[in-house]
Order: C-alpha cells, then sequence, then structure tokens
C-alpha cells in the first residue's frame, strides 16, 4: 500500500512540475507586457485549416476572416507548395492602436532554454484598420507569412532552430513572397520599385531592411509569376527547403544564373515604366517644407488648413512617434502642438493616428488616444486653452471635418469592427448616420445639411442578405457618395468607376477635390457634384497620400512618399486639367480581366451549343443566358 502511495506521489509531483513548465513558458510568452490599459480576453472561431482570435466586439470581423481565409487555402497552399503541419493563429484586433498593446510577439526571437529559439508557434497579428481592401491583404499577408516561416525552418522548436543555424533567408525573400500572394502588382509596390530602380544604378537589395525589403521582394517575384509562370513559386520555395540557398534556388528553377535573373528583373521593370516616366510628372522635392526621417518608415497621416488659410497643420509620424505641426503659410514658421505616440521593437506603429481638423481658425481639433480611450482634444493653437472629450464606444477615430460655424463635426470611425460615419459637436452629443457592413470614410461637410464621402457601398439584390455577406463580396472599389441629413438621410452615387477615391475635399459649394488611383497612381481629381464629372488636376509619377486645400487662399498642400520617406509640399492651387494614360500594371490587369471574360464568356458558349444539340427547344433559354454576358 505504502508502495503504491508513492508511485501515485511521485507521479503527481512529475505532472505537475510538467505543469509548472508549460506555464512558465506560457507566462514568459503572454506575461510580459508592453503598456497596456486593457485585458483583452479572447475567444476564437476554429476551422479545418485555421484559428482566428478576437475579442470584446470584433466577433464578426474573426467570423469573416476565417471563412475568407478557408475560402483563399487552396490558392494559398498551391502557390507556395506546403501545408502546415498545425493550425496557424490569427489574432484580430479591432485597430492599429490596440495591437500596440499585444505582447504576443515580444519574445520572437529570444532563446529559450537549451538555447533553442521558440519558432513553433504559427502565430500572426493584424488590425482592423477601418478599409476592408487592407483587412483581406493583411490577413492574407500575416497568414502566408508565418505558413511560408514554418516551410522553410520547420515546424518544431528544433528544426527551426537547425534550420536557422544552417541559414536565415533574407527579408525580401520571405516578407516579399507574401507581400505577392497578399496584394499581387499592388500599386504601393509599383511605385516603389519604379523609383528604387531608377535611382540606384547597381540595387543591393540585401542591404535594404523591412518594409522596402519587403516591397522590392515581392517585385521580384511578381516578375517570376509574370515572366515565368505562377507555377514557378512553389518550385523555387520547395528547392529552398532542400537547398537553403535562395539565389540557387531561383537560378536552377528559371535555368538562368542569378547575376542575369537580377539583371532581367532590373530591365523588365525599367522598359515598363518608360512610359510612365514620359506620360507622368517628377515631383519636386527641392522645395519641400517638411519630410520624415530616414531612419524609420514614416508617414504625413494628415493635412489640413484653417478655415482663414493663414495656417497648416499637419500631422508627422516617425515610426511610431508623431507630432502635430503648426505652420504659417507665408512666413514658414513652425510649432508644435501636440506629440506623442511610441516606437516598439518588432511591432507595427500606428500611423494613421492622430487625425485633425479646424474648429476655427484658431481652434484645432486633435483625435488620438489617452490611457487606452479614443480622445478628442481641442486646443488653441497660441496655448491659450484646452478641451478634451473620451468617446469609450469608439475604437478609432479615422477622420473628422468641422462644419463652417464649428458647432458640428462629422467624422469616419471604427466602432465594433467596422468602420462608419457620425456626427458629434462640441459638447460630445453625437449621433449615428451609417450603419452597415461597408465602409464609409473621409467624410467632408460640403455645407450644414450635405456630407460627401467615400464608401465601397455596392447595390445589392433583395436576395443577398447583408449579414451573410463574407470578406471576398465586399468590393475592393470606392466612390465618392453625397449624403442628404435631414429628418431622414437621402445618399447619391457621385462617382462610378473601378478604382479606389478616396479623401474629398472642399473646394466650393459644388465642388470636390479627391484622390483617385484610377491611372495607376494616386493622383488628384476634381469633380463637380451638380454634374457628376471628375476631371484629373495632377500627374505626377508618385502617388499622393494625403492633401488639403483651400479656395480662400488659391493653396493646396500634399504629401507624397519615396521609398520609406514622406515629404510636404504648399504650392498655388491652379486646378489645370491634365491628362495621363494608364500605367502598364493597370493596361495588364485590364487585359487579363478581359481575356477571362471572354473565356469565360466561350465555355459558356461551348456548354451551352452541347445542351442545345441534346435539347432543341432550350434555344429561348440559351439566349437568355448568353445576351447578359455581352
Amino acid at each position: 500500500m505504502r508502495y503504491h502511495l508513492l508511485r501515485i506521489l511521485i507521479f503527481a509531483g512529475l505532472w505537475l512540475n510538467s505543469f509548472f513548465v508549460f506555464a512558465q513558458f506560457d507566462q514568459e510568452r503572454f506575461g510580459k507586457n508592453r503598456v497596456q490599459h486593457q485585458q483583452f480576453e479572447w475567444y476564437y472561431f476554429t476551422s479545418n485549416n485555421f484559428e482566428v482570435y478576437y475579442y470584446d466586439r470584433g466577433g464578426a470581423n474573426a467570423k469573416m476572416a476565417i471563412e475568407f481565409l478557408e475560402e483563399e487555402f487552396n490558392r494559398l497552399t498551391q502557390m507556395i507548395g506546403y501545408v502546415a503541419y498545425t493550425k496557424p493563429k490569427i489574432y484580430i484586433y479591432n485597430s492599429p492602436e490596440e495591437l500596440l498593446q499585444s505582447n504576443l510577439d515580444l519574445n520572437k526571437m529570444e532563446l529559450y532554454e537549451e538555447g533553442q529559439t521558440d519558432f513553433n508557434r504559427l502565430i500572426a497579428e493584424v488590425s482592423y484598420k477601418g478599409e476592408v481592401d487592407q483587412f483581406k491583404e493583411d490577413i492574407l499577408y500575416a497568414t502566408s507569412k508565418v505558413i511560408i516561416q514554418e516551410m522553410l525552418y520547420g515546424s518544431s522548436v528544433s528544426d527551426a532552430f537547425q534550420s536557422n543555424l544552417v541559414n536565415a533567408f533574407p527579408e525580401w525573400y520571405i516578407d516579399g513572397i507574401a507581400l505577392y500572394l497578399a496584394k499581387g502588382w499592388s500599386l504601393e509596390m509599383d511605385d516603389f520599385v519604379r523609383h528604387y530602380l531608377q535611382e540606384e544604378e547597381n540595387p543591393k537589395i540585401l542591404k535594404l531592411k523591412q518594409h522596402e525589403a519587403a516591397l522590392v521582394g515581392q517585385s521580384i517575384w511578381n516578375y517570376i509569376a509574370e515572366r515565368y509562370g505562377r507555377r514557378y513559386i512553389s518550385s523555387i520555395l520547395n528547392l529552398s527547403r532542400i537547398n537553403r540557398n535562395e539565389e540557387n534556388s531561383i537560378a536552377n528553377t528559371v535555368g538562368l544564373n542569378y547575376d542575369t535573373f537580377t539583371s532581367e528583373w532590373i530591365k523588365y521593370y525599367k522598359t515598363i515604366n518608360e512610359q510612365v516616366f514620359t506620360n507622368f510628372k517628377d515631383v519636386d522635392r527641392s522645395n519641400a517644407v517638411a519630410a520624415t526621417s530616414s531612419k524609420v518608415m514614416g508617414t504625413i497621416s494628415d493635412i489640413k488648413f484653417s478655415p482663414d488659410g493663414l495656417n497648416v497643420a499637419y500631422v508627422i509620424n516617425n515610426g511610431g512617434r508623431y507630432k502635430v505641426q503648426i505652420r504659417e503659410v507665408s512666413s514658414g514658421n513652425e510649432r508644435t502642438l501636440l506629440q506623442g505616440g511610441a516606437v516598439y521593437k518588432d511591432q507595427t506603429p500606428n500611423l494613421i493616428s492622430p487625425v485633425i481638423a479646424w474648429k476655427d481658425s484658431a481652434n484645432l481639433a486633435i483625435a488620438s488616444f489617452k490611457r487606452g480611450f479614443t480622445t478628442l482634444r481641442l486646443r488653441s493653437i497660441d496655448g491659450s486653452s484646452q478641451d478634451k472629450i473620451f468617446l469609450r464606444n469608439i475604437t478609432q477615430i479615422l477622420s473628422l471635418d468641422f462644419n463652417e460655424s464649428g458647432r458640428n463635426m462629422v467624422l469616419s470611425a471604427i466602432s465594433n469592427g467596422k468602420s462608419d460615419i457620425y456626427t458629434l459637436n462640441t459638447r460630445g452629443a453625437g449621433k449615428r448616420l451609417t450603419n452597415d457592413i461597408f465602409d464609409e470614410l473621409t467624410p467632408t461637410f460640403l455645407n450644414d445639411s450635405t456630407i460627401i464621402y467615400s464608401t465601397n457601398y455596392t447595390e445589392l439584390s433583395d436576395s443577398v442578405d447583408v449579414k451573410e455577406m463574407d470578406l471576398s463580396s465586399l468590393p475592393n472599389a470606392y466612390n465618392l457618395y453625397l449624403m442628404e441629413v435631414g429628418d431622414t438621410i437621402v445618399t447619391r452615387k457621385l462617382t462610378n468607376t473601378n478604382s479606389k477615391n478616396i479623401r474629398p475635399r472642399k473646394l466650393n459649394g459644388n465642388s470636390v477635390v479627391f484622390l483617385s488611383d484610377l491611372s495607376g497612381i494616386k493622383n488628384l481629381m476634381r469633380l463637380g457634384v451638380g454634374s457628376q464629372v471628375a476631371n484629373q488636376i495632377s500627374g505626377f509619377n508618385k502617388s499622393i497620400e494625403v492633401f488639403d486645400v483651400s479656395s480662400r487662399m488659391s493653396k493646396i498642400a500634399y504629401a507624397v512618399r519615396d521609398g520609406r520617406e514622406v515629404f510636404l509640399k504648399i504650392e498655388n492651387y491652379s486646378g489645370v486639367d491634365q491628362f495621363t494614360p494608364s500605367t502598364p500594371r493597370i493596361q495588364l490587369e485590364q487585359a487579363k480581366s478581359l481575356n477571362e471574360r471572354i473565356a469565360a464568356r466561350r465555355l459558356l458558349e461551348e456548354k451551352a451549343q452541347d445542351q442545345l444539340k441534346k435539347n432543341p427547344h432550350w434555344n429561348y433559354q440559351l439566349r437568355k443566358i448568353l445576351l447578359p454576358l455581352k
């Protein structure tokens, strides 16, 4: 009896000891915190191939995310040529600011017991930034990256540690293929590579870091797909698992030595972009009034002229640290009105906050965060008065604008995992104007009762249940809409293109200026609200990221990305019509789309003809099917 009791006690002790070992591991992994203002209580959805985690009111986005990933599973695994041994875990955060509180990735590269590196958890983190098209891309990028890392480094700690000792693949290789799988031939990559290869006579891609390395890598994988075919991607990746060398894998698969392949890659992009440099204009950076740091990824996230046009406020963000600057247009004198934010190692910075709007020519509203709460500050530009409102039901404000009286504002904000439009007065009383599955972004007052905004809204048939829509069915195109706010709300579509038309800004009572990527590069367009006629008014070969226009002073301020930097320019506004053709990327995209439609029509015609042979009386139904396809 004593012997059996002793065995039980020993077994219990060993079991408890093993439990504490795992508990200590989890505490090391999850208990080491950045600054956290709230405790996340995680829930999750599971499917055949993924686990998607969410908290608070993020269930709807998590459900759409896991359904979207399952729809994309076959494409991803075929392109990669690999299926993960364990289910990737994707954590969905309700905003970029809340992602900054994550501690899941703190010890990603730290050494654990016996010197082994912790690679054994396929964990990806994604934040909802208010735009469905970006959300889809972020999910695919994060998921693809962790699958590829397991493929190349192994599914266990020992495999990963041994693989990492043999060879760590460069950033451009892994991040580049993940970006390509998520975005294909994207506008951002097209912009960056066009100028990078023009400015660098002998590109040193191994010296590139982080996002720049990823963009160049994306262009290399895109070149492989366009030049040799997508099937070559999985062949290169699988060969990399064996020989542990990305250069040899590419060379052996495409049948060229690596230096020749690199030369052909450079030649490809230089050749197709010759017409872009011919038909589009350079942006003169020499007279820029401000720029982000060249050492970190930065942005100028918002620009607003004061109502009298004498001052321009802008938000400059360097790797997560931001400043709200006030610049006197005539003299160029500047002062900092607010600064904040932080830089976290191995964490994506929140580059879309804060956002700003002038209440009047002396007071600026700033939407940011304080102790984890969305905060709306009102500050006098001379520093004499301050006020703030905490918006506890708003996760993040994406943009805001005041009416002419300064008594009411309209804002686009994330709440419950969706971006909608709200009105709010200076006392904090508000009203929700939209409440649907679509994105409503960057609203601006045309007058006290009329709002212009951007949305990916699309008309749905009566048979479609909005609640059952998934991510893949939500449009990536954004158009401008007009909203009349009275006893009832009436909306009207102003633009109708298969592009992204965003950031409308009032020019006068019947015109707005907005950004559009219709040509393949984000440039300025002017829209007559009554006529609904849009004209291009800028033709730069680099995309404009954000802008504002002052009709009172006939000035325009805009920010342009140049690699990891963004610079700000202030110029006289002319509004002269300009024309540029589509970039080669858009031309190729349109040609592929046309070929796909022609192929689909031919296939349907062949099936219909076969059916007609079997049933000659089926001719009427045949005409009903084929006519809509013309």
